[in-house]
């Protein structure tokens, strides 16, 4: 029963709920970005508005992606995967990224 209070109450925890807020901040800046830089474009000049719908469309997404991200650190400190915590900091990380990087070059 020790080892389940720890795993709940230890201070690990908190900082991957710390990330995982962080993520939902970072997906809806990157949403935003895009949208901009898409509209902005000659591609959505006439459909602004369209882009900026599904602008928030993706923002209400990123809320289970925070969450999904909580959960995936959740268990990877349970199960003492370090490596599982890596791969999931490039995923909802790195990815997104890119795919900004990329938009905003078109």
């Amino acid at each position: 029963m020790r080892t389940f209070s720890k795993l709940l109450v230890g201070k690990s925890h908190l900082g991957d709920f710390g990330r995982s807020i962080s993520v939902f901040g970072f997906y809806v800046i990157i949403i935003l970005l895009t949208a901009s830089a898409v509209a902005g474009s000659a591609i959505g000049a006439g459909a602004a508005g369209a882009v900026y719908y599904l602008a928030v469309l993706g923002m209400i997404v990123s809320v289970p992606a925070a969450l999904i991200y909580f959960g995936i650190l959740f268990f990877a400190r349970a199960l003492n995967k370090d490596s599982l915590r890596k791969v999931v900091i490039v995923w909802f990380f790195a990815f997104p990224a890119l795919i900004v990087l990329f938009a905003i070059s078109q």
